[in-house]
């Protein structure tokens, strides 16, 4: 049965508790790694300056604490970013989040940018506003 490694496991540590449990749901389907829970600020900058997110420092999920976004990769992951198993997964996560009534987007839907490996809470930046 697949199970998350040392680093999905550590990266799913510094998601929120919503996501944790769509994750650990998720796992017992099919196999992926989590490669990215927070983001730091300057890590933030980073991708923001490689045109990888529109978001700027602060303006992302992954930039709150926990994360309330998350990025993973189908395992074995053979380096194509446009992997059908992309939109299979986001559509697991979905499907489970629907279940625990927890609602998710998927970067893949974005008009803006295509994030495939990117998964947020829906509305977040509501909740953050409104504290």
């Amino acid at each position: 049965m697949p199970h998350f490694g040392h680093r999905s496991s550590a990266n799913l540590e510094q998601c929120d508790r919503r996501l944790q449990v769509v994750l650990r749901k998720a796992i017992i389907h099919e196999d992926f790694s989590i490669i990215k829970g927070h983001r730091t600020h300057e890590e933030q900058q980073k991708v923001y300056d490689e045109g990888k997110s529109n978001a700027r420092p602060g303006q992302s999920p992954h930039n709150h604490s926990p994360s309330l976004a998350f990025d993973f990769v189908p395992w074995p992951f053979n380096n194509l970013w446009t992997s059908a198993r992309f939109d299979y997964l986001a559509g697991l996560f979905i499907g489970v989040g629907i279940g625990l009534g927890i609602s998710l987007e998927w970067g893949g839907n974005f008009k803006s940018i295509m994030d495939k490996p990117h998964i947020q809470i829906t509305a977040w930046k509501k909740e953050i506003d409104n504290g």
